[in-house]
C-alpha cells in the first residue's frame, strides 16, 4: 500500500473465502481514520453494499453521476478478488452511519 493510492486489491484462494483480517489491515493503513478491528465485518458488509456517487466523473450538468461500491468483486478464475476504494470521505460516511445506527461502537 502506497500513500496516495485510490484503491487496493485483495485476493483469496477461493471466491468464497474473504480475507477479512488482511482487508482490515490494509484499509486501516490506507485511511487517516481511526478504525477498530471490531468493525471489520461491518466495514466489509457496508463496503460491498452501499453505493456512492463516483466523484471522478464530473458532468457539469444536473445529471446523476454513476454510483459505485467501495468494495467491488472482481471477475477471477479459481480465486477470490476484490478492489477496495480508499476514499476517506466515503469511509467516514460508512463509519458515521454505523455509529449512529448502533451497528458499531
Amino acid at each position: 500500500m502506497q500513500p496516495g493510492q485510490d484503491c487496493f486489491y485483495l485476493l483469496s484462494q477461493t471466491p468464497e473465502t474473504v480475507p477479512l483480517r488482511l482487508f482490515f489491515r490494509m484499509l486501516n493503513k490506507a485511511l487517516a481514520l481511526p478504525l477498530s478491528p471490531d468493525w471489520t465485518e461491518y466495514l466489509w458488509k457496508a463496503g460491498t453494499q452501499m453505493n456512492f456517487t463516483d466523484r471522478t466523473k464530473k458532468t457539469g450538468e444536473d445529471v446523476a453521476s454513476p454510483r459505485e461500491r467501495l468494495i467491488t468483486l472482481l471477475k477471477t478464475k479459481a480465486c477470490g478478488g476484490w478492489r477496495v476504494l480508499t476514499d476517506l470521505a466515503y469511509w467516514m460516511l460508512v463509519v458515521e452511519f454505523g455509529l449512529k445506527q448502533g451497528m458499531i461502537r
